[in-house]
C-alpha cells in the first residue's frame, strides 16, 4: 500500500488556469482514504518539499499553455537539482529534487496537464478544458486506486 499526494495548483480567477484546483476538488470527492492526501495552492513553493518526501507517489495537476487547447498530457517526472533562491516559479521536478536534498527521499511523480484556451479574468473553464477534465479525473482516480490498493490485489 502506497501513500499518494495530489497537488493541484493554479489561479482560480484566471479561467483555465484554475484547472489544477478544480481537478483536485473533483478527485477529493471521488477518492478517499487514509493513504491519499490533497494540497491546493496558487503556485508551487519550497515548503511543499516536506509533504512530498513523506509519500510514495505524487501527482501534480496544472494547466499548460503548450499545444492544442484541451490536450491532456501525462509526464513522468524526475528530481531536478536547481537553486531554490528564486521562488516565483518552481517546477515539480525542482520540488522533487528539494525533497531528496532536504529529506533524503523523492517519490515517483507524474505531472498531469491540460492545455488551456482562455487565461483571462474569469471563474469558468473553457468548454474544451472542462471536457478534458472529466477524462483526467477518471484516469488519475484510477491511478490513485491502483497505488493505494493492497499489494496482493495489484
Amino acid at each position: 500500500m502506497e501513500k499518494v499526494l495530489v497537488i493541484g495548483y493554479g489561479n482560480p480567477l484566471r479561467s483555465d488556469d484554475s484547472f489544477g484546483l478544480r481537478a483536485l476538488q473533483s478527485l477529493r470527492e471521488t477518492v478517499t482514504g487514509p493513504d491519499v492526501s490533497f494540497i491546493e495552492c496558487h503556485q508551487l513553493s519550497p515548503e511543499l518539499a516536506e509533504a512530498i518526501a513523506l509519500v510514495d507517489y505524487v501527482i501534480f495537476l496544472d494547466t499548460s499553455t503548450d499545444g492544442v487547447a484541451g490536450a491532456i498530457h501525462y509526464t513522468p517526472l524526475s528530481p531536478e537539482v536547481k537553486s531554490l533562491t528564486m521562488t516565483h516559479h518552481i517546477s515539480p521536478g525542482v520540488l522533487l529534487g528539494a525533497a531528496r536534498a532536504l529529506y533524503g527521499k523523492s517519490p515517483s511523480a507524474l505531472l498531469t496537464t491540460v492545455t488551456g484556451e482562455c487565461f483571462g479574468h474569469g471563474t469558468e473553464l473553457s468548454p474544451c478544458v472542462q471536457a478534458a477534465m472529466r477524462g483526467v479525473v477518471k484516469h488519475v482516480a484510477d491511478l490513485i486506486h491502483e497505488r493505494i490498493a493492497e499489494p496482493a490485489t495489484r
